[in-house]
């Protein structure tokens, strides 16, 4: 069986794991590297994404500040008008159809 397999060698690596903390460790990467959380469940057979959060929430709780700093880069790449531009607003249309 595999997971026997992978116990000899763990006890000779004097590595204290199991078979199925490579499990936890594969979702936390998948999730941290920013994996969809909805492909990850699906991968490893949660019922739905939902539970892949509840158990590995935090693996993404950077996510966030990611997400922000590459907004951030984003827009300090895009060049802004020394003059600002004025909004123009739309004439009303009235209700009568005129």
């Amino acid at each position: 069986m595999l997971s026997e397999r992978f116990r000899r060698i763990a006890r000779r690596l004097k590595v204290q794991a199991r078979f199925h903390d490579l499990r936890h460790w594969h979702v936390t990467q998948a999730l941290g590297a920013g994996l969809p959380v909805r492909d990850v469940a699906e991968r490893v057979g949660h019922a739905s994404a939902r539970m892949t959060l509840d158990v590995y929430g935090h693996a993404i709780a950077g996510a966030d500040r990611k997400a922000a700093e590459a907004v951030a880069a984003i827009l300090n790449e895009v060049r802004i008008d020394a003059k600002p531009q004025k909004l123009r607003r739309r004439p009303r249309r009235s209700s009568f159809g005129n």
